[in-house]
């Protein structure tokens, strides 16, 4: 399951669920879209953050990512779980981007070599150039920045 939260503004929220990539209406006014595979998740992560390449490192199926965002014009900053060790590649193009583990490990690979992020710990990766996050994992909830 995919729940995605996106605002404009960091009291305005709506929600985004997982299933069928079908926007519904819900009682309060938020809105919930589901998706079934991998494909439509990369996608939706992408809309709010940068095009990358994810590879699913475990044998899970179904999506089970939680992510919020709040765009505030020049930053956006979010929060991202994937559920499921993955890898993604990308190369953040016109900005930069902060990773700050709230749990788990985020471990990535660039032209400054090998870092491994934990709790309270940044990666930060330049922009318009190839990164790779070698393993994000199951358990890392993630502060995202970038601008």
């Amino acid at each position: 399951m995919i729940q995605v939260t996106q605002s404009s503004m960091p009291i305005a929220r709506s929600r985004y669920a997982s299933r069928g990539n079908v926007a519904e209406q819900e009682p309060g006014g938020e809105k919930v879209a589901e998706f079934e595979d991998w494909e439509d998740a990369s996608r939706v992560v992408a809309d709010v953050y940068f095009p990358h390449e994810l590879t699913v490192l475990a044998g899970v199926d179904r999506p089970e990512l939680q992510l919020s965002s709040v765009d505030l014009g020049p930053v956006m900053i979010g929060r991202l779980t994937w559920g499921v060790d993955v890898a993604i590649d990308c190369e953040y193009p016109g900005a930069y981007e902060i990773n700050i583990p709230l749990t788990g490990t985020l471990e990535s690979r660039g032209d400054g070599g090998a870092v491994s992020s934990g709790p309270g710990q940044a990666s930060v990766f330049s922009a318009d150039t190839p990164n790779r996050i070698t393993r994000w994992d199951a358990t890392c909830s993630v502060l995202k920045m970038f601008r």
